[in-house]
């Protein structure tokens, strides 16, 4: 794959309509870009590490992990039992995606 810059990447996100993904460095950058978007978190506490932003809206499993702060996990429920229901609705509450889901 090629590779973009760091510019590059805060201009893609300020020209999308949304982000979807996990807790990650594009999730911020999008947050700072006030670009919309819904996040995917797992061990992480969204409440410490999820995106500054009032145009995002953080997901999660049922079961929270809360003794489990690990990066490798043998069942990481907390974020396979999310499924794809949840994730459609959040999107298709972002404003600007109505019209195109």
């Amino acid at each position: 794959l090629g590779k973009i810059s760091l510019g590059e990447v805060f201009a893609l996100l300020k020209l999308s309509t949304a982000y979807l993904g996990n807790d990650s460095g594009p999730m911020h950058m999008a947050a700072a870009m006030a670009t919309p978007g819904v996040a995917m978190f797992s061990y992480a506490r969204e409440t410490e590490w999820g995106p500054r932003s009032d145009n995002f809206q953080v997901l999660r499993g049922q079961d929270i992990c809360t003794v489990c702060i690990k990066k490798k996990c043998r069942d990481p429920v907390c974020i396979t039992d999310l499924g794809t229901q949840p994730v459609m609705a959040a999107l298709a509450a972002i404003p600007a995606l109505r019209v195109r889901l």
